[in-house]
């Protein structure tokens, strides 16, 4: 689900780290990152924002006295220290934001603050809108993953962060999504005492609005590119654990005129829930441009790519229902449809026996494209290694307002009215008395023209 994407002040320097290592043994260049807010605006060909623990690899531990990177670094102690927490097994590193040109693999580092950040996405080329946890929460003397996020704004241009839902009365705040065109942010959350998940909006002024009720869980929520419609996995009503997946359901803006789209998968070899996903979970739903079909991930089974399990990433057709798969292998997560295809985390690790691990150098995770049958991955070693790949993406689209496919009336605000000459009030003036007749001329003549 989109809160964890493995399921289980403003600085003068910006840090680029080019996606140049193709093989072990190049270089990288590493340094101290400073502390704070590291750009002052979204540089003009960044076009995906995503989060990662990749800065951890800007410390020398992690390379020889040549400035060369070690050799299974994730199996050294030191780097792996560095790396993972030995009590409790959680990131050592906050994941921090990060930009990419995914035309040339150039990647910016946005941020280094004592945050975690969930999701971030960008609202104008000097604000953006995150998930992030800043608080130990649960009281166990460390900030990681375990803790309540909340969300907040960044502002680039002043290194500030504003928080907006910190004292919202919510906990689980998880799946945050922002509209460009109606300028809300959607995403599901538990009211204060109670256990169910519902879908809020949440202006950036902090207008708090909830949308949906009853005894369901709602998450894994996403706007349709003209801020319409919403689309969302609900899962049934049904103790915990839970054994019955969830479903894409389908809604306007203000959360009338629900559609169910999908009834979740099928268990087929009667697998027992993977962690706490029953297998056959429908997650992750994003909308194409023009509203006709929706992209999702599907558990499909535990036993195989360990440690992710396999989710297969699938389309719907929403105008007849027609389901077609569309990648088959690994684990597929936070499809978003756009222009060039559909960007999505891909995570790949390796069918080992029950109760077995891979290797630390078989389990994968980054940033990939879908385009036409074909993937391509963003992410080059030794940045696609798990845990140093993205875990959650989103593209920069305020520029163009997306690749929507609207129709001309579409585009006319709703408050626009017809303009007419009855309520014009300045009307053209059609037909009028006050003329004077023609005078003829005797000769005329001009440069370039004869008499």
């Amino acid at each position: 689900m989109r809160k964890l994407v493995y399921r289980l002040t403003i600085s003068i320097m910006a840090i680029v780290c080019m996606e140049s290592c193709s093989n072990l043994g190049n270089e990288l260049p590493y340094s101290e990152i400073p502390k704070g807010v590291l750009i002052d605006r979204i540089p003009v060909n960044m076009d995906i924002m995503f989060t990662s623990v990749r800065g951890v690899l800007q410390q020398p531990e992690f390379y020889d006295r040549r400035g060369r990177l070690l050799e299974n670094f994730l199996d050294d102690p030191t780097c792996n220290s560095l790396i993972y927490d030995s009590e409790d097994g959680q990131l050592v590193p906050m994941k921090q934001i990060f930009l990419m040109d995914s035309a040339t693999g150039e990647v910016v580092q946005a941020t280094n603050l004592d945050l975690i950040f969930i999701g971030v996405q960008a609202v104008n080329e000097t604000t953006l809108v995150a998930l992030a946890i800043g608080e130990d929460t649960d009281n166990n003397g460390k900030v990681n993953d375990q803790d309540q996020p909340d969300i907040c704004m960044i502002h680039l241009d002043r290194g500030e962060v504003e928080w907006l839902t910190e004292d919202g009365g919510l906990n689980a705040i998880n799946n945050m999504d922002y509209s460009v065109e109606n300028g809300l942010i959607l995403f599901s959350a538990q009211p204060e005492n109670e256990f169910h998940n519902y879908l809020f909006t949440l202006s950036l002024s902090g207008e708090l609005t909830q949308l949906t009720h009853g005894a369901y869980m709602d998450f894994d929520c996403s706007w349709s590119a003209n801020g319409k419609f919403i689309v969302f996995s609900r899962l049934p009503e049904q103790d915990y654990p839970f054994t019955i997946p969830s479903e894409i359901w389908m809604m306007k803006s203000d959360g009338t005129d629900m559609r169910q789209i999908t009834d979740g998968g099928t268990n087929p070899e009667g697998e027992e829930p993977f962690g706490p996903y029953p297998i056959g979970i429908d997650a992750d739903p994003h909308l194409n441009g023009d509203n006709t079909k929706v992209v999702f991930s599907r558990l499909v089974t535990g036993r195989t790519n360990t440690p992710f399990g396999n989710y297969v990433l699938l389309s719907v057709d929403l105008t007849d229902g027609s389901a077609r798969e569309l990648v088959s292998e690994g684990a597929n997560m936070l499809p978003e449809w756009g222009r060039e295809g559909i960007l999505f985390i891909e995570q790949s690790g390796k069918d080992v026996a029950e109760g077995e691990m891979p290797k630390s150098d078989e389990v994968f995770q980054s940033l990939a494209l879908y385009n036409d049958g074909a993937v391509v991955s963003l992410e080059t070693y030794p940045y696609n290694l798990f845990p140093l790949g993205a875990y959650s993406c989103s593209r920069i689209d305020f520029r163009d307002r997306i690749y929507t496919n609207r129709e001309r009336l579409e585009s006319i605000p709703e408050d626009i009215v017809k303009g007419t000459p009855e309520n014009d009030d300045f009307p053209p003036v059609l037909h009028s008395n006050e003329f004077e007749y023609p005078v003829p001329l005797e000769v005329v003549t001009s440069a370039g023209a004869g008499a």
